[in-house]
């Protein structure tokens, strides 16, 4: 009866846990490659950390600035499905101390 409670209880919170975390976007580039992001910012509601997926296994895009934002779509695709266009946004608060200002690029 203890264990039966146990096993309730650990299937309640798994279906809880699973059904609470934000879905991110994995978007396909080819029949091989997927296009993933690691965090999503709910103030800005824009996406962080882009990754290549392969295979099951995240690979980072070198040169990307984390700190930066993307709206979660590729833009473009070469020819040769070796280079894709992400967009690349820049936002943030600048404050002097006494106010904050957003600012975008």
């Amino acid at each position: 009866m203890k264990k039966g409670i146990q096993l309730l209880i650990l299937l309640l919170f798994i279906t809880v846990f699973s059904q609470s975390g934000k879905k991110f976007p994995i978007i396909p580039i080819s029949k091989t490659y997927q296009l993933g992001f690691k965090t999503y910012d709910k103030e800005f509601k824009m996406y962080k950390k882009p990754f290549i997926l392969k295979g099951g296994k995240k690979y980072n895009i070198q040169g990307y600035d984390n700190e930066n934002y993307s709206g979660g779509q590729i833009l473009s695709i070469s020819p040769n499905k070796k280079y894709i266009v992400l967009d690349y946004i820049s936002k943030g608060y600048l404050g002097d101390g006494t106010c904050k200002i957003l600012i975008e690029s």
